[in-house]
């Protein structure tokens, strides 16, 4: 009943919060077309004054496959090109941008954006993406033998081959779902930053070696002076992602407590090696949550406990979270794509809003 009186804009977000997907079509007349920088085109913007073969030795010098960097652009180059061969067939008007001309005024002309590369493509599509998040961010893969791109649609034609072309029809035909991502929006120091976190946020010490110091209030929650290897506030669509990796136990891990549990119970553990893999699924499947959860979730990194430092908030879900730099030279990373000075004193904000959830694509099986 909530749901059929609530209005257009409200609807939107009780469905989101509840399914995370809705079913819609695919017809922009305007695409951005948003293109990864390869390794090889990296290497050639660095060194502009080298000619081909200069910069060939100077990478064969510093150990790297110049043949297999030349490989993987031309595969990359070449499925921008399916991209734009089946934009232009189907007449849409299309602007292909580098990474360093990606701007919110490109991103005001389009009606949807193709982030063609990988996870990294995809996330600074995303986070950029502040203007009309109605507007939909759709992953393509531009390198799958190489890139997982865990963002990115994944759909392969009969063949059981990643097929651009077949991709994009399913598109056009409305073979998919709409998927509805959360973002955390950062304040720093009062000021909003122009970048909505879809992963994570990482606060900490530059020098890796170095104990980050802050302060810390989850919620209304309060204050808490923490020391630890740093920080991460994720989403749903982060928690699958480093901070898993982080989090996540592995079955040797798991066997021996089991093995130590085994010593202590009177009858012993039959199956250890079953039980290991069930405690092991079972663990690490709690810490994975869905992108559209309306909620962000932190991670202390080997908080230290010692002495006057006891820190009790050390993971959990938060709606709001406030951080206070104690630190000597931190940094605040968003993605890993968008870094800021985070000296002492400073005040981190971190929220996440209905109107910062953004649009992309999951295929039908």
């Amino acid at each position: 009943i909530e749901f059929k009186m609530a209005g257009p804009a409200v609807r939107r977000i009780l469905m989101v919060h509840v399914t995370g997907r809705s079913f819609a079509t695919f017809n922009p007349k305007k695409v951005l077309l948003l293109e990864k920088t390869t390794r090889l085109k990296y290497e050639v913007m660095s060194h502009p004054s080298l000619s081909q073969e200069q910069l060939r030795a100077e990478l064969i010098n510093r150990g790297s496959d110049y043949e297999g960097l030349s490989y993987r652009h031309q595969v990359h180059s070449d499925h921008v090109e399916q991209l734009t061969n089946v934009l232009k067939d189907m007449g849409i008007e299309y602007h292909v941008s580098k990474r360093e001309d990606y701007s919110k005024d490109l991103i005001d002309w389009c009606d949807a954006i193709i982030a063609a590369g990988g996870d990294g493509t995809f996330l600074y599509a995303a986070g950029l993406h502040t203007l009309d998040c109605s507007k939909p961010v759709i992953g393509i893969n531009s390198d799958p033998e190489r890139s997982e791109g865990m963002l990115c649609v994944k759909s392969k034609d009969p063949s059981n081959t990643y097929n651009i072309p077949y991709l994009m029809k399913q598109l056009f035909e409305g073979n998919f779902e709409w998927t509805h991502r959360c973002r955390i929006r950062v304040k720093l120091n009062s000021k909003l930053l122009c970048y909505r976190a879809l992963n994570e946020v990482f606060i900490g010490e530059k020098n890796p070696t170095q104990a980050t110091y802050y302060e810390l209030i989850v919620d209304d929650n309060e204050k808490e002076k923490q020391k630890s290897s740093g920080l991460i506030v994720y989403t749903g669509s982060g928690s699958s992602a480093w901070v898993y990796n982080i989090n996540k136990l592995v079955p040797h891990q798991v066997e021996q407590l089991l093995n130590l549990a085994n010593k202590e119970i009177e009858n012993g553990i039959r199956d250890l090696e079953s039980l290991t893999k069930k405690v092991t699924e079972a663990y690490n499947s709690q810490l994975v949550f869905e992108g559209s959860e309306m909620v962000m979730a932190f991670t202390v990194r080997e908080v230290i406990h010692k002495g006057i430092f006891s820190a009790s908030k050390t993971f959990g879900r938060a709606k709001r979270l406030t951080v206070r730099s104690r630190c000597f030279d931190a940094l605040i990373a968003l993605d890993g794509q968008k870094s800021y000075n985070f000296p002492e004193g400073s005040l981190a904000e971190l929220s996440i809003h209905p109107e910062d959830v953004i649009k992309t694509v999951t295929f039908v099986d």
